[in-house]
């Protein structure tokens, strides 16, 4: 914080910001978020003195705007949420918030001060991170795609909504009061990459196909397998032996 020289750190485990004082390296206060946050990400900006908190919790999809000096929550977005990293910067007056687990995964925009929602650019849910090119009044953030990751860039769909004008629009004012804050479309694939240098091959395909002859299908092989013995039984004879007759027992008699 360039107001008072502290480091500020979110705490996920319990929904605090730890103040640390960088010349003493010690902490010297610890503030309890009122509501269930897992605070991932925050920035603050130095005229105010007021930052915006991204939270990371999935089930309490929110996004805070905290007054440092104050130490309390002013105010909280349900249009953002469940994300990671958080910017700010001083040229463009815009807080942009990597909520990657919002439905859909967005790069949230909000006003510098007061703090009020602008509008989201739809982008992947690998998208974590967040960057801003001043010069070319840029967006940066990437997709995590394994062995498909990619740099993507698109403008500031509200380059110049800030200050009085922001105000007015999230008060409802007309496009014709606030131009700035009200982009005519937002990229749906914010995606910038080279054209192909592949020519293009046109794919042509006949409506009806030939009639196909199929050749007729081959004889079968020779059978391989031994011939097939058969076995006659020979039908039993009676036998021709003679009759076996009994031997004759002679007695002979006692004198």
């Amino acid at each position: 914080d360039l107001v008072d020289g502290m480091l500020y750190i979110p705490n996920t485990d319990n929904d605090t910001i730890i103040k640390i004082d960088p010349h003493r390296d010690a902490v010297v206060a610890q503030y309890q978020l009122p509501l269930v946050c897992a605070p991932h990400g925050m920035a603050i900006n130095p005229a105010t003195n007021q930052g915006l908190i991204g939270c990371g919790d999935k089930d309490n999809i929110v996004t805070v705007a905290w007054d440092f000096t104050a130490n309390r929550m002013i105010g909280t977005f349900d249009l953002a949420g469940s994300g990671d990293m958080v910017i700010f910067d001083e040229k463009a007056q815009h807080f942009y918030f990597a909520a990657h687990g919002y439905t859909p995964p967005e790069i949230a925009v909000f006003n510098a001060s007061p703090i009020t929602f602008l509008t989201g650019v739809p982008t992947s849910h690998r998208s974590h991170t967040v960057a801003y090119d001043e010069l070319h009044q840029l967006i940066y953030t990437y997709d995590g795609k394994h062995f498909e990751g990619a740099l993507w860039t698109f403008p500031d769909p509200v380059a110049g909504c800030f200050g009085k004008e922001a105000q007015l629009a999230a008060a409802g004012a007309p496009r014709s009061q606030t131009p700035h804050c009200h982009p005519e479309g937002l990229p749906q694939v914010p995606l910038t990459a080279a054209p192909s240098t592949l020519p293009a091959t046109p794919l042509t395909v006949p409506l009806t196909a030939p009639p196909t002859t199929l050749p007729p299908p081959p004889p079968p092989p020779p059978s391989t397998a031994p011939p097939t013995r058969r076995y006659t039984r020979r039908s039993s004879t009676a036998s021709t032996a003679p009759p076996t007759t009994p031997p004759t027992t002679i007695r002979r008699g006692v004198s």
